[in-house]
């Protein structure tokens, strides 16, 4: 299993409010972020946008980091 087959409640940091509210989505894996718009995930229950310079994961899931 690569990172991005990663299951999202199971990321450090992600609260099971996010993992339930991303799954709502469609979005069970870490692969499934990257293609989404980060404005609208920051409005789901739970997934408040972290700045990248503060701990987020948004530099980990750019099309850059797929390889």
């Amino acid at each position: 299993m690569s990172a991005l087959d990663t299951p999202i409640g199971a990321v450090p940091g992600v609260g099971a409010p996010a993992a339930r509210a991303l799954a709502e989505q469609g979005i069970t894996t870490v692969d499934q972020l990257v293609e989404r718009d980060w404005a609208e995930l920051a409005e789901l229950h739970g997934t408040g946008w972290v700045p990248p310079r503060a701990g987020g994961c948004r530099p980990c899931c750019s099309s850059t980091a797929r390889g």
